[in-house]
């Protein structure tokens, strides 16, 4: 479930089809990687469920299941919560917020999946990206 949440975006069932368990069973799973993320830099981020008729956003719903009904015009119609992981951002040298999901962008553009830290022989250029000292990484 981390693998597939840390590729982009996905609703309950997207995940559900994915790996083969019921839609019920997904906001469990869900609430057990809250749990695993604490220990982590990545948090699960939560794109709040929406009512297609009136356009209520559920903001302050606390738990990971998708809604039966709209508490204010009382439809049924409702876009499910999206799910994906976030890791914090960090301040380059230059004051610029860089958000690790964009860094994560530049290792699959300069590296390709399984990259060690070299581009046809050449050093990575992050200082065009404003960061102190490259990333190591493991392979």
């Amino acid at each position: 479930m981390l693998e597939h949440l840390r590729e982009g975006p996905l609703t309950s069932r997207d995940l559900s089809g994915l790996l083969g368990i019921r839609e019920k069973d997904v906001s469990a799973h869900l609430e057990h990687l809250v749990l695993s993320l604490k220990r982590s830099d990545e948090k699960l981020h939560v794109e709040p469920a929406e009512c297609l008729g009136c356009g209520y956003i559920f903001a302050d719903r606390k738990r990971l299941t998708r809604p039966s009904a709209c508490p204010k015009c009382r439809a049924q119609r409702l876009e499910a919560p999206i799910f994906s992981l976030r890791a914090p951002s960090i301040t380059s040298n230059r004051g610029k917020t860089i958000d690790r999901d964009d860094l994560r962008f530049i290792d699959k553009l300069f590296l390709g999946r399984g990259g060690r830290g070299r581009l046809m022989g050449d050093p990575l250029p992050w200082g065009a990206f404003g960061l102190v000292a490259p990333f190591e990484h493991s392979g």
